[in-house]
C-alpha cells in the first residue's frame, strides 16, 4: 500500500462528546496513522503537526507495522500518551512531545 502523509495541521479535543450525542463513540486519538483488521503495513509521514487536548494519544500508529516519519511535530496535553508507536518503526526528527496528562 501507499503512504499518508500529513503538513501543518492540528489535532485538537478529539474523545470529548461535546454535543451530548447519546451514542457518541470517539477514541480520543490526535492522529492515527494506521488501523484495520489486519492492520495493512503502510508508510505515514507527518510533518509540522501539532497534537493537544486529546482524550488519547496525540499520535498513534494504531497498529500499523510500516514505517512511520514524525518531524517537527508538537503533542502536549494529551491523556494517554504523547508518541506512541506499538507495531511499526518511527523516526522522529525535531519533534517535541511534551507531558501529557488530565
Amino acid at each position: 500500500m501507499s503512504g499518508t502523509g500529513s503538513i501543518t495541521s492540528a489535532a485538537y479535543g478529539n474523545g470529548f462528546n461535546r454535543w451530548g450525542f447519546p451514542d457518541f463513540a470517539g477514541d480520543g486519538n490526535g492522529f492515527k496513522l494506521g488501523g484495520g483488521t489486519p492492520a495493512p503495513a503502510a508508510a505515514h509521514t507527518l510533518r509540522d503537526t501539532v497534537a493537544f487536548r486529546n482524550a488519547a494519544k496525540g499520535i498513534t500508529d494504531n497498529g500499523n507495522p510500516g514505517s512511520i516519519t514524525v518531524s517537527r511535530c508538537t503533542t502536549l496535553a494529551c491523556r494517554s500518551g504523547a508518541v506512541e508507536p506499538s507495531a511499526g518503526v518511527c523516526h522522529s526528527r525535531l519533534s517535541l512531545p511534551l507531558p501529557c496528562g488530565a
